[in-house]
């Protein structure tokens, strides 16, 4: 008896711990307003963001999926590497920037000090149709977000 419970307390200790990633799913956004696909873990909610200036934003969250989309009417820049440089260059002036971490022609990973430790970002822009489209991190009230889960989100985000 003794034995069973002990495998049985082992069993939910693992299954408590499993961190597997979510499985990820093409999340097309089309019919939210913004004619994009990115891959989201399975069950993503997708709902208009409050915090914009762009044509349309919306928030793709599940977990610490948290990735915010925005579609600009005409592109901020003449090619996403024009953008690129441009928010990467505002960034580099905060106070907090720690470094950059990935930097592409379409974006860039970075981290920042947070009053935690480090707190990790991402950007991604593409131009399509006329229009841009720029992917970020959306706003996390409670937690920083870990470097792994940045990652994720700005491969997820990849046009």
């Amino acid at each position: 008896r003794t034995f069973t419970l002990a495998v049985l307390a082992s069993t939910i200790g693992i299954m408590a711990c499993d961190s597997s990633p979510p499985k990820m799913v093409p999340t097309d956004l089309s019919a939210q307003g913004i004619p994009v696909t990115i891959s989201a873990p399975e069950g993503a909610e997708v709902k208009d963001t409050m915090l914009t200036i762009a044509e349309k934003g919306l928030d793709v969250r599940k977990g610490d999926f948290m990735v915010t989309v925005e579609m600009y009417a005409e592109p901020t820049g003449a090619d996403p590497k024009t953008v690129t440089t441009a928010q990467h260059d505002m960034v580099a002036k905060d106070p907090d920037f720690s470094k950059f971490l990935l930097e592409e022609d379409h974006g860039y990973i970075y981290s920042k000090k947070a009053e935690g430790g480090e707190a990790f970002h991402f950007f991604y822009v593409a131009h399509k149709d006329g229009k841009e489209y720029q992917f970020v991190d959306a706003l996390n009230l409670f937690d920083d977000h870990k470097e792994a889960d940045v990652k994720t989100m700005y491969n997820s985000v990849k046009q």
